[in-house]
């Protein structure tokens, strides 16, 4: 369930209750119990939208580790700060990962989490596609969230093509960080959201769906019967 609370501010209460005629509650109380219920709260429409997005993979991670693989540093970066705040942690990726990754890739890549595959790789899609499905092979991530933004026209569809095979593939949510005007790719991301992989309009929107993806994920284990302890058997 996502909630978008309004009148959390005293002026916001007091707004809300001339405009319902009803009592307001500190904000506080709505946020733990928001946060205790597993509800996800949105804070603007592009949340909303965005969230809606990634729940709709019908995908959740294992736990909160997650893999970035881009074709610029900036973005990795933007995404890794993002992420952090997220709750999300970016580990190290498996030695098997890497060797794999260096057989194929420009040599002046960045390997490290997250991966710079570098703008050398502009139009190389088939190739970039390669190397995520290696990333969403390492058995260190539970996630992976992608950004290339050199794809465009007739090989943006191509390249869109792989990713949902990819996602088809695997049980990892897979995220993409779109780097063109939706409306200039509206064939590509209608091959994406066929296949139920969460698209976004820039990487930091890309990250903070991830992080709430994991935390919900972990919401939902805790609240699994096994987690609640047993009732004490009477004695015979």
């Amino acid at each position: 369930i996502l909630v978008w609370k309004a009148g959390n501010s005293g002026i916001g209460r007091a707004a809300a209750t001339s405009h319902t005629a009803s009592m307001t509650a500190d904000y506080t109380l709505y946020r733990e119990a928001f946060r205790e219920g597993g509800f996800i709260e949105v804070q603007d429409s592009d949340d909303l939208a965005d969230y809606v997005r990634a729940f709709s993979a019908r995908k959740l991670p294992r736990g909160n580790r997650i893999g970035l693989l881009t074709t610029s540093g900036g973005s990795g970066v933007l995404m890794a700060d993002c992420c952090d705040d997220a709750g999300l942690v970016l580990p190290p990726f498996q030695s098997g990962t890497l060797d794999r990754l260096r057989d194929i890739m420009p040599a002046f890549s960045t390997f490290a989490n997250p991966a710079d595959l570098t703008a050398q790789l502009s139009g190389q899609y088939a190739l970039f596609n390669q190397g995520l499905g290696i990333v969403l092979d390492d058995a260190s991530v539970d996630q992976v969230a992608i950004r290339y933004g050199a794809v465009e026209g007739g090989k943006s569809t191509q390249w869109a093509e792989g990713i949902a095979a990819l996602s088809d593939r695997s049980e990892k949510p897979l995220l993409v960080s779109w780097g063109r005007p939706p409306d200039l790719a509206a064939e590509s991301l209608q091959i994406l959201e066929k296949h139920r992989v969460p698209w976004f309009v820039t990487p930091l929107r890309t990250a903070r769906a991830a992080g709430v993806l994991s935390r919900f994920a972990d919401k939902v284990a805790s609240l699994r019967p096994a987690n609640f302890a047993r009732p004490v058997e009477a004695a015979p």
